[in-house]
């Protein structure tokens, strides 16, 4: 019969029996590290945890898993395993001759582009906690602060009655946010040749100060809304 095999606990600098709490968790590379309040050795992967006491400490990802009552660490060890998958991929890239760019988007994220066409949509917050060196080769920094509207209601969504929606955006109808003006309207869809399809365009304008600024269409009424927050945030990402 096999034998067992046990991991050793070795006793640190922490009580393994007290109770913690992770408040943080974040990447930096050894030459930028510093030392674990556990074990004294340099850590990259950092989890920051708090005891009863309210006090803080900065802990290695393995030690902070040596302690028996630490609260919270499932979120951190996935966070640091998603950030590993995305560098093995991201290294795979670079080992193949591809090359591989790091860009703010509209929606508040980061966009990685490999030269085949293959993209990696992440969180923003994510990269700068837990892929730190590719946030600092971000090719447009300047947009670095840049927040996304959240999606919302700009305009009623009319369920999936598409014959409703028509009958209702038949007249053009108005709605405001902020300092823009959104048109919403009706338009028939064209085939390839400029003819008319049979069917019909919602179409979303947004307007300012008289100028239309953009314009974008959806034969899907459930899109209307997604349609126009990208829109405003499209405009207001480049006048960042």
């Amino acid at each position: 019969m096999e034998a067992t095999k046990i991991k050793r606990v070795i006793r640190r600098n922490l009580p393994i029996n007290d109770k913690y709490v992770l408040i943080d968790s974040f990447y930096t590379s050894m030459e930028n590290g510093t030392c674990c309040d556990n074990c004294n050795k340099i850590i990259a992967n950092i989890a920051v945890i708090k005891n009863e006491a309210a006090k803080v400490f900065h802990v290695g990802l393995d030690c902070a898993e040596t302690l028996t009552h630490l609260q919270g660490l499932l979120g951190a060890q996935m966070q640091f395993t998603e950030a590993k998958g995305i560098r093995a991929k991201i290294n795979k890239g670079k080992k193949d001759g591809q090359i591989i760019t790091f860009e703010n988007t509209c929606r508040s994220e980061i966009v990685v582009k490999f030269n085949d066409n293959s993209r990696l949509w992440l969180n923003r917050e994510f990269v700068s906690k837990y892929l730190p060196d590719y946030f600092a080769n971000i090719s447009n920094p300047e947009k670095n602060e840049f927040n996304a509207i959240p999606e919302a209601i700009f305009c009623p969504y009319l369920s999936k009655e598409t014959e409703t929606a028509r009958n209702f955006y038949k007249a053009s109808k108005e709605y405001q946010f902020n300092d823009f003006t959104i048109n919403v309207y009706l338009k028939q869809g064209l085939k390839m040749d400029g003819t008319p399809n049979g069917s019909w365009l919602f179409v979303s304008d947004i307007i300012r100060g008289g100028e239309v600024l953009s314009s974008d269409s959806t034969y899907m009424v459930k899109d209307l809304n997604r349609q126009i927050n990208y829109q405003l945030n499209t405009i207001l990402f480049n006048e960042f």
